[in-house]
């Protein structure tokens, strides 16, 4: 899938850091790297926008058939306060959930508010045990957040 193809006139839209791709770069297993950074949700694109961003990202993280096997790690830049995202917009992404075949390999959670880190820990009591060995918490000065992330590939 090209620029040129399904999202033709929308250079403004994918021009958004919203989501994503570290294209031609995978970890060591083959797995597409995505960051899904929510600070983006504050700017000046509509719901739509940022949704057909996201989904154009994923079906780009797709496009190897090793990430299709073996999923996508991702990345997500949490927003300093919970109030300020888009609900709306996370709404219309669960209406849709499980319709787009993409494995999620593991979650890292970079920076996040203290609140937010409370509240995953809490979470990954209530998970099972495989969903709770693929989520990641990373904080800490940018030197101690690159060394715990160096130890994923």
């Amino acid at each position: 899938m090209t620029i040129e193809g399904a999202m033709k006139g929308c250079e403004k839209i994918l021009s958004s850091t919203y989501v994503s791709v570290a294209e031609g770069v995978a970890d060591p297993d083959g797995r597409a790297i995505v960051l899904l950074d929510f600070r983006e949700e504050s700017g000046h694109l509509s719901d739509k926008d940022l949704f057909r961003v996201a989904y154009y990202r994923y079906h780009v993280a797709l496009s190897s058939e090793l990430a299709q096997k073996r999923g996508i790690i991702m990345y997500c830049r949490l927003l300093d306060n919970f109030f300020d995202g888009r609900s709306k917009l996370w709404k219309k992404t669960a209406s849709i959930s499980g319709t787009f075949p993409m494995r999620q390999s593991a979650y890292h959670i970079v920076s996040p508010p203290s609140y937010i880190k409370v509240l995953i820990k809490i979470a990954k009591l209530l998970l099972g045990p495989k969903l709770r060995n693929r989520i990641y918490v990373h904080s800490g000065s940018m030197d101690d957040i690159l060394g715990s992330l160096s130890k994923y590939g």
